[in-house]
């Protein structure tokens, strides 16, 4: 039985229903509803779902469990419950630290008189890594190596609050990703899991490096393995058990040299998971490469959508700061990006997801997400509008999917581009500094491109009312 007709099942026997009275209600016949009490049929739509419901006087809360319970049956259970965590990473996301958390950015003493020291309790053993990493971060040039999955949480959030704005500190960090496309007990996709956990180091300001390897997370964390992650710092090194029930501190510096081989042979069997793109014109030169070859299909998703392309010269000239360096040189690449990019829309049809609020917003304060407030100012409303105008004079080019409503924040919230086998992130810290991330990993870069080729429709003005939302904002603002 699918997930559907079991739950189904479950209340009309508990409460007793006749199957020939519903299906008479729903307008169906007794042996169509007894194909979907069986599993061997599924409604026909979530509005049947509604009237079954309604016909059993379920509870609010009873009826979104068969609505949900539906959405799996027709979506299936791992791309139903990956989707939905894709859209709470994106409607969640924040690039600062949780302020309800307890900071711990100093280090305690730590005199151990054995070179050798046993760990015992999770406790313990947290303690003990945020105290090593907090001494590194005092040393001149520190390096921290971690083996270690982003589950941790309390961890990870504290180990952001010790390395903030330690920008002479390294970390590499090797990770493992789940191979196995079943979306686990936990109904969440751990590989999303891993880059959310992860994201808040790059806004740190350290030199954060992530990797990957795959295995079967699932299976792996079932096994036994005795102690499967490590931390090495200049000083210390610690081993540690999957549950950091148990673990070892060392200290003498042959064993941290012995350690330190056995990571950097794993370091070269593990590909970079995201790579940061530097200043603005590291960014504007990946970008254009991303985008030079017809890659299709392509998605780019942020409320206040990419309006780069709609520039001309003589508005960058206006707009961009004179004291940027080496300015002629970015105007130049920034006008050849723009134009080129303006050109390929003809050809490979993007799709730019956005909300009606971004776009309002640009229109109201000149300001776009992807570039540093301090390289440009915002363009005149005349110059807004043109550029806007331009937007809606491509709708035959380009297919803009206008929400309804934000997802995520219109301001310092996350944009997403994704192709048919690249893609990046770009989110924007307090400071006005933008952090720019190839994604270099296929399963983050599949599991978006399935979100927003699956996107509810329901979300979205029509291809009809795009265009006058458009025209009545250009309207207002005229």
């Amino acid at each position: 039985m699918s997930e559907f007709s079991q739950l189904f099942s479950d209340y009309v026997h508990a409460k007793d229903i006749k199957i020939y009275s519903m299906a008479a209600y729903c307008g169906m016949d007794r042996s169509t509803m007894y194909k979907i009490l069986r599993g061997k049929r599924t409604p026909s739509s979530e509005e049947m779902v509604k009237k079954i419901a309604g016909f059993m006087q379920l509870t609010p809360l009873e009826q979104n469990s068969l609505l949900e319970s539906f959405r799996i049956t027709v979506t299936g259970r791992s791309n139903y419950y990956r989707r939905k965590d894709v859209f709470h990473f994106l409607s969640t996301f924040t690039s600062e630290p949780d302020p309800l958390i307890p900071r711990q950015t100093g280090a305690s003493p730590m005199d151990f008189s054995e070179s050798v020291v046993p760990l015992r309790g999770e406790s313990h053993i947290s303690g003990v890594l945020l105290n090593i990493a907090a001494l590194e971060v005092q040393t001149e040039n520190g390096y921290i190596r971690m083996l270690v999955q982003p589950d941790f949480t309390s961890f990870f959030e504290q180990l952001n609050h010790i390395i903030l704005k330690k920008d002479a500190l390294t970390i590499e960090h090797i990770m493992c990703f789940n191979n196995n496309p079943e979306i686990p007990n936990s109904k969440r996709d751990y590989n999303l899991h891993c880059l959310k956990s992860i994201l808040p180091l790059y806004t740190a300001g350290c030199r954060y490096h992530p990797y990957y390897y795959y295995d079967n997370i699932i299976s792996r964390l079932d096994s036994f393995h005795l102690f499967p992650y490590m931390m090495l710092t200049s000083q210390y090194a610690v081993t540690f058990s999957e549950d950091m029930s148990n673990g070892i501190l060392y200290s003498r510096k042959d064993i941290l040299d012995f350690l330190s081989e056995i990571y950097s042979a794993y370091l070269e069997q593990a590909p970079p998971m995201l790579r940061g793109m530097g200043d603005v014109f590291g960014q504007l030169n990946y970008i254009q490469s991303l985008c030079s070859e017809l890659k299709t299909p392509e998605y780019s998703f942020q409320m206040i959508p990419c309006l780069t392309p709609f520039f001309t010269r003589e508005l960058v000239t206006r707009c961009l700061s004179h004291h940027i360096p080496e300015r002629d040189r970015f105007i130049d690449l920034f006008c050849h990006y723009a134009s080129e990019r303006y050109r390929s829309f003809a050809a490979t049809h993007p799709v730019f997801i956005c909300s009606e609020d971004g776009i309002r917003h640009f229109l109201e304060t000149g300001r776009m997400e992807e570039y540093p407030y301090d390289i440009y100012s915002p363009p005149e409303m005349s110059d807004r509008i043109f550029i806007i105008t331009r937007l809606l004079e491509s709708l035959d080019t380009i297919r803009l999917r206008l929400l309804r409503e934000n997802i995520g924040n219109v301001t310092r919230g996350i944009s997403v581009y994704v192709n048919s086998n690249a893609g990046y992130i770009q989110f924007s810290l307090s400071d006005g500094t933008i952090v720019y991330l190839d994604i270099e990993e296929s399963s983050l870069l599949n599991t978006f491109r399935d979100f927003f080729e699956n996107m509810d429709d329901s979300l979205f003005y029509s291809e009809k009312e795009t265009p006058e939302r458009l025209r009545m904002l250009i309207e207002e603002f005229s």
